[in-house]
Parts: C-alpha cells; sequence; structure tokens
C-alpha cells in the first residue's frame, strides 16, 4: 500500500497525519490527529487490506469493527473511534493512542538493565487485563491475539488498556492474518493443536504474559516453531524462574497455564482470586501512589 496515497484518504476523512508508525505488507499504522475539531490529542489509524474478500466480506469485516466502538468502552480496552471502508477494499480503523508504549517495551527496557519489575505494579497491570478480559468474554468476544505487545499503558504506565480485540476475527479471511492472528509464543495447546476453542485461549495468553512479566523470560523459550508447539503442547514451564515471587502469583501463573482447558480458570474467577479482590485492591491501588 502506497504510503502517501493512504494519507491523503485519511486527510479527506479529516484526520491529519502526524507520523507512519508501521507500513508493510497488506497493513499500515498512522499516528493521526482530528483536523476538523482541531484537537490536540492524537489517534492511532490502522489500515488493512481487504482485497483478498468480496464485496460481501469486505462490508462484513467493516460491521464487525463497527461494533467494536460499542464493546470498547470500558477503562482497560483502548477505544475504537470509527472505521471507514473505501472502494478499493482499504479499510480504516481510527482508535485512541497510548502514549506510554506496551508491555512488551517495559519487559525489554527490564531486560537490558537486568532489573525485576516490582510484583505490586505486575499485579496491578494483570488485575487491569483481567478486568478488561471480563468485559470482552461477557460480551462473547475472544481476543485470540492477546500478547504483551497489545497491551498498552498510559497515565504514566500506571494504566493498562487491551487493543487489537476483535481484529483478528477480521482480519482471519484476509492475507495479513498470518501474521495477525495468533502469536505462536502466546498460542494455547488447543490453538496449537488446530483445535475449537474458546475464551480460554486468552487466560492461556495471560498466563503467558504473566510468566514473561515475572522473569523477563517466555515460558516456553523454544528454537523453532515445531519445538515451541512441543513444548506447549507436552512439557511445563521452567517454574523455578518464577520461585522468588510470591506464592499467590505463582499458584495465579500456574492455573493459567493449565494444558487442561476445563481446568483453565476464567477472567472473572482469577479476579475472585485474593491478592485482586476487594481486599487485595487498596493496597494495589496503594503501591502506585
Amino acid at each position: 500500500m502506497d504510503r502517501s496515497v493512504l494519507g491523503c484518504r485519511l486527510r479527506d476523512r479529516g484526520f491529519q497525519v502526524v507520523e507512519p508508525l508501521k507500513c508493510a505488507g497488506h497493513a499500515a499504522i498512522f499516528r493521526v490527529r482530528d483536523r476538523i475539531d482541531d484537537d490536540t490529542e492524537s489517534f492511532v489509524a490502522k489500515v488493512v487490506c481487504l482485497t483478498g474478500l468480496d464485496a460481501q466480506g469486505q462490508a462484513g469485516a467493516q460491521q464487525e469493527v463497527s461494533l467494536l466502538k460499542g464493546l470498547s468502552a470500558h477503562p482497560n480496552l483502548i477505544a475504537y473511534r470509527e472505521s471507514f471502508l473505501e472502494e478499493a477494499g482499504i479499510l480504516f480503523i481510527v482508535m485512541s493512542l497510548a502514549e506510554d508504549g506496551d508491555l512488551r517495551r517495559v519487559v525489554t527496557e527490564a531486560q537490558a538493565v537486568k532489573r525485576v519489575l516490582p510484583e505490586p505494579v505486575v499485579l496491578s497491570w494483570l488485575r487491569q487485563v483481567l478486568l478488561g478480559l471480563e468485559h470482552l468474554h461477557k460480551q462473547g468476544v475472544v481476543h485470540r491475539d492477546l500478547k504483551s505487545s497489545n497491551i498498552f499503558l498510559c497515565g504514566g504506565r500506571r494504566h493498562i488498556r487491551i487493543g487489537d480485540f476483535g481484529i483478528s476475527t477480521v482480519l482471519q479471511s484476509t492475507a495479513f492474518a498470518s501474521s495477525c492472528v495468533g502469536t505462536p509464543a502466546y498460542m494455547s495447546p488447543e490453538l496449537m493443536r488446530n483445535e475449537r476453542y474458546d475464551y480460554h485461549v486468552d487466560m492461556w495468553a495471560l498466563g503467558c504474559i504473566c510468566f514473561e512479566l515475572c522473569t523477563l523470560s517466555m515460558p516456553f523459550p523454544a528454537s523453532s516453531l515445531l519445538q515451541l508447539a512441543v513444548q506447549v503442547m507436552e512439557t511445563e514451564p521452567a517454574w523455578s524462574l518464577i520461585s522468588g515471587r510470591s506464592e499467590d502469583i505463582q499458584e495465579v501463573n500456574r492455573c493459567l497455564l493449565r494444558k487442561d482447558v476445563a481446568a483453565r480458570p476464567t477472567a472473572s474467577a482469577t479476579l475472585r482470586q485474593p491478592l485482586f479482590a476487594e481486599g487485595g485492591r487498596a493496597a494495589l491501588g496503594a503501591s502506585e501512589e
């Protein structure tokens, strides 16, 4: 996709392109501002090529994204502002921008200086992700591509917003799907086996993120996709790496990474655990002040 052409299309829709954030293959991401409101607030415009779909499929994809606008009215979800489909089969999705990066960047920075992330901060982030997932799952939405790089930070890295929820559903029939739907390092055993799945895949991914935040490493550090699949389906993470953390967070992490789907907890059930429940909420809030 031509960057200048996409910029013109966005301007025609009333957005000023501030800078390109990513342009590759069948997708592009821009930082934009609203020209009509003359607002200094920045947004993210994600542009996806839907030329692999027929007209009905393209219209369905746009409708799917439009439904996300109401769904995203939650403090722990990236807000979807609007979407529009161009005649050439190019879908534009405008959403809120989280200025403070994502959890993957936090992990990378901590790795560089060999600094352990404080457990109260990790718990606060995990609790906010759980609240966002609980909202999605109650609305019947499975994220399917939850990972540290699409959990965004704002408010001085104190506030969490989950991004890219629902996008995987829109992209599953497009040429961009292979790089967007499911990230192997966070994929559950049932996804690895190409079985039917539900919201439990998000809970497994959260278990991977929990392990990542607690240890600054992935639970299944394979060197190939085949090796990763075998590890995910047949072996346990190196639990000794998390032994320095509290018993409570270790137990939560073990529950989230249960290979038996039926034994894996829901977001609501996990939020009822003592370290996330009402009693622990005040302590978590105090730790961030």
